[in-house]
């Protein structure tokens, strides 16, 4: 008899902590960009601690806040405004919503969040450009520094993420050269993929100028 009380106990207080995570509102944290949300979402969706929330979300987060004194000025304003916006996209999306989302889902989702939350919060002018490329070599140094595919992968975005940017390529490839920084910098990478994105579209132009494309 004692031992089946204990399963029925046990089993309630499973179902207690289910029921009372799946109803944790993370949301007014996420619009204060407070790093705390990512252990709310921890909890509210029963992460472990090898899934996004703890492992990439708050870790990044609070890495972003420690090393803001590297960054401009209009840096740290994009680092604030970015990290209120990834928050709040996953509180606005349909697995936030969702009592049965996998964590595994918020990695996915939180990475194809970035493009749009660096975009829209000024990464053209203040990150992508930035005197002698200080902010995009603070990323480098103290962010996205440890050579993990992670880190790789994070910096890649930050590489093509540039190509949203139109309007500012001329004035970076430009500045670029000045930045003095090793071949395998960050600015370095930036500067050749978007030389040979030029010339590749430029190769588009001569062609369609010629009827080549799409005759």
């Amino acid at each position: 008899m004692t031992s089946g009380f204990s399963t029925i106990a046990a089993a309630v207080v499973i179902l207690l902590y289910i029921t009372l995570a799946q109803g944790t509102d993370c949301s007014a944290l996420a619009s204060a960009g407070n790093c705390s949300f990512y252990d709310c979402l921890h909890t509210k969706f029963n992460c472990n601690g090898k899934q996004y929330p703890l492992r990439r979300g708050k870790r990044y987060c609070q890495k972003y806040i420690d090393e803001s004194s590297c960054f401009t000025t209009a840096g740290q304003a994009w680092i604030t405004n970015v990290r209120r916006c990834l928050m709040q996209s996953i509180v606005n999306s349909a697995l936030y919503s969702n009592a049965n989302t996998d964590c595994g889902e918020f990695e996915a989702f939180a990475v194809a969040s970035r493009p749009q939350c660096y975009t829209d919060n000024g990464f053209c002018t203040d990150i992508f450009l930035s005197p002698n490329c200080q902010n995009l070599n603070c990323i480098q140094d103290k962010i996205y520094n440890d050579n993990k595919s992670w880190d790789r992968s994070s910096l890649n975005q930050i590489k093509t993420t540039t190509a949203s940017c139109p309007s500012q390529i001329a004035t970076f490839l430009s500045d670029a050269p000045q930045c003095d920084r090793p071949d395998t910098s960050l600015v370095s990478v930036i500067q050749n993929y978007l030389d040979c994105t030029a010339r590749a579209f430029d190769f588009i132009i001569l062609l369609d100028a010629s009827g080549s494309v799409g005759s």
